[in-house]
């Protein structure tokens, strides 16, 4: 990919273009890094609570109910592991703080970003 990518919102401009450069961006992010086992476990929950809702609105069996609030608390307690929503910018602080220098947003790269996050995810579940 161009190195003009490198850096996302190098200079915020609006152009048509961006929805097709963002697609491209986020494409090669998923080649890279995919989507993650957690999250690819909580699209499944989520597949299957739709499936389930479909069969409650065809059968209308009142155990489905059941089996869906099942549904439900799971993909709530898998919920926890997408954070609370920091932004970047907050989440930089904190892991600046955990590195020892300070991480500036138009310099760190996407990849730079992710790598550093999961290296900090191996040393905090180190420390429990």
């Amino acid at each position: 990919m161009d190195d003009d990518w490198k850096y996302v919102n190098k200079k915020p401009i609006e152009s048509e273009d961006n929805e097709k450069y963002w697609i491209m961006l986020y494409d090669e992010y998923l080649e890279r890094f995919g989507l993650g086992e957690k999250f690819e476990k909580y699209l499944k929950l989520l597949q299957k609570k739709a499936v389930l809702q479909c069969k409650f609105i065809t059968t209308n069996e009142r155990f489905v109910i059941n089996e869906i609030e099942i549904q439900n608390a799971k993909i709530e307690s898998m919920q926890i592991h997408f954070g609370d929503g920091q932004s970047i910018e907050k989440t930089l602080i904190y892991l600046g703080k955990w590195l020892g220098y300070p991480l500036r947003i138009k310099e760190t790269t996407v990849v730079e970003y992710y790598e550093i996050l999961n290296e900090y995810g191996k040393w905090s579940n180190k420390e429990k």
